[in-house]
């Protein structure tokens, strides 16, 4: 690109060095390395064909061939990277390889013409397995590595057959948004939510860039505009750049929480502010709705780096990650998330490296929003293996304002079981009087459970699995992760309820009162009433401001802040 640009001869030079040692190989497999090197050959291969030697120019010419009928056979065989996952990341760059390649010899290889035809049909089935709400289930680290493949799959279909690319759009529009709301307050650190480092950031810049311009979208321009790190020499921040779309203040737009209803995450925060706090709750089917659909009926591959957590939350306030995510591992636990255990046994595909479709169906059942109050509901029942005979686990969590969330389980099974509530952490843990306190930073989370009344709890610590034969991805700080575990007694049914405060490293926290009453219980702390149904029929809260509120809902949050009082019912 360099030497399109500038017409250097010392580039030029470069670039044919690199190709003569390029063309010494048989192939690069049918992988990663695959789209890596063909993404050099065959560029390189169009962008200078005019002006490589011509023995050279026959040589790639012959490499790229081979390359494509190494992927070319192995697709047919179901045997490219990512096997039939077609949700998968090795799936979308082997085919991009092989793309690539029939589209830089195509009219003077024969071939050319079956593997794009066939490259095409795939990249078709791709885009039909997303669903259309903007979300995607392989976490926000993978969605920073693999999404450029499907922009680049769109872009190369579209200018090579002068015809928009079926079903691409009803999945890409919003993935900017989506990834953004993993980014926590402050705008520099990622919910580690799926195989995502502990430590990541935000994604760079070229990818809102493209869905800005594709879609002519001056909210995805603002979210550049807002992410931008500083100058790049990326090149794609060139080509997708498009200089007339005037960026809109995405933060006076997105409301402060969502429900992703294919891949059932739901994410929430108090404001746009760097000092607000941030809930995430995910409950799904691995791969979301309609891929676990696509794969229990036509019996193909789906997910990858998925992890057995359903039910889990991460919690993020006053610059911390107070309820954390141990990220990439190798051994995918549900132990290492902040969920439920059943006699110390966790999800579906927990203790696997990949966890495969399973039968499972979780879902988040309810979502209620305003201001600075979410109320998320979730069913993460049927992800737990039947032998559990788990027949209940309802989850509401409710954040309930900057300085509170409040944690509400019911469980029963068929059988009497030992029900663990986890929650995992990476500050200095005390307890006191069956209240817990972790510090992280200038934090303070302080974990004050109510339900059940003879709760035991320990605090430990862990260190999850990130080495795989190949590479250690072990965190250079916090290898390990602190766990406060509650556990019921021996029990058919179990009740956690667990507020959680947000405050600041050392300060007092507020009194936590249990609320009960004619069909409901709860708490009250300051401020705010959170309540919860316990079965059917009406409810008479008590609200903070003295009146009492009846209702029907399943969860109630009643505050009274700053001259402000706020109902919201779920």
């Amino acid at each position: 690109m360099a030497y399109r640009l500038t017409g250097d001869p010392e580039q030029l030079a470069a670039c044919i060095e690199w190709l003569e040692a390029a063309t010494s190989y048989p192939h690069c497999g049918v992988d990663l390395d695959a789209e890596y090197f063909m993404e050099g050959v065959a560029l390189s291969y169009d962008w200078l064909y005019d002006d490589l030697p011509e023995d050279l120019r026959d040589r790639v010419r012959d490499t790229i061939v081979r390359q494509c009928r190494e992927v070319y056979s192995a697709s047919l065989a179901g045997r490219t990277g990512g096997g039939l996952s077609f949700q998968q990341n090795h799936f979308w760059f082997a085919h991009l390889a092989m793309i690539m390649g029939a589209a830089a010899v195509y009219g003077e290889v024969p071939e050319a013409e079956q593997w794009l035809a066939w490259g095409w049909d795939r990249v078709e089935r791709v885009f039909l397995t997303f669903g259309t709400d903007g979300g995607f289930h392989e976490g926000p680290s993978y969605w920073d590595y693999s999404m450029p493949t499907l922009y680049l799959l769109v872009d190369l279909y579209e200018w090579c057959t002068g015809e928009k690319i079926p079903w691409a759009d009803q999945g890409l529009h919003g993935q900017s948004e989506f990834r953004l709301r993993h980014i926590y307050p402050g705008l520099t650190l990622t919910a580690a939510l799926e195989d995502t480092s502990i430590t990541k950031g935000g994604p760079a810049t070229k990818l809102y860039l493209w869905e800005a311009r594709r879609f002519r979208d001056p909210m995805v321009m603002g979210i550049a505009d807002a992410m931008v790190k500083g100058p790049s020499s990326d090149r794609f921040n060139l080509l997708w750049l498009d200089e007339t779309l005037e960026p809109q203040d995405p933060f006076a737009e997105m409301a402060l929480a969502r429900h992703y209803e294919d891949v059932e995450i739901a994410f929430a925060r108090t404001s746009w502010e760097d000092d607000a706090t941030a809930l995430a709750l995910v409950s799904r089917p691995l791969g979301g709705h309609l891929l676990a659909e696509l794969c229990e009926r036509f019996e193909i591959g789906g997910t990858g780096h998925n992890h057995p957590a359903q039910g889990h939350f991460v919690l993020f306030g006053r610059g911390e990650v107070l309820a954390g995510d141990p990220g990439y591992t190798y051994k995918k636990l549900t132990s290492n998330h902040n969920t439920i255990l059943v006699d110390g046994e966790g999800q579906y595909g927990s203790g696997e490296m990949w966890p495969r479709p399973t039968p499972g169906r979780a879902r988040i059942t309810g979502f209620a929003t305003e201001g600075d109050v979410t109320i998320i509901a979730a069913d993460p029942s049927s992800a737990y293996p039947t032998e559990m005979a788990l027949t209940r686990f309802e989850r509401i969590v409710a954040l309930a304002g900057p300085d509170l969330a409040v944690v509400y389980d019911r469980l029963q099974s068929a059988e009497p079981h030992v029900f663990s509530w986890l929650l995992h952490h990476y500050g200095e843990a005390s307890e006191a009087d069956g209240i817990w306190t972790v510090t992280h930073g200038q934090a303070q989370l302080t974990i004050a459970p109510l339900q059940p009344a003879d709760v035991a709890g320990t605090m430990q610590t862990c260190q999850p699995t990130y080495v795989h034969p190949t590479r250690d991805l072990t965190p250079k700080e916090d290898p390990e992760i602190g766990l406060v575990e509650l556990q019921s007694e021996l029990v058919n049914e179990a009740t956690f309820l667990v507020p959680l405060l947000i405050g600041e490293a050392g300060e007092i926290p507020s009194e936590v009162e249990l609320l009960e009453g004619d069909g409901f219980t709860g708490v009250r702390v300051a401020d705010t009433v959170v309540v919860f149904s316990t079965g059917a029929g009406t409810m008479a809260i008590p609200a903070p401001w003295g009146e009492t509120i009846t209702t029907e809902a399943g969860a109630v949050v009643a505050t009274e802040r700053n001259g402000v009082r706020r109902v919201v019912s779920l």
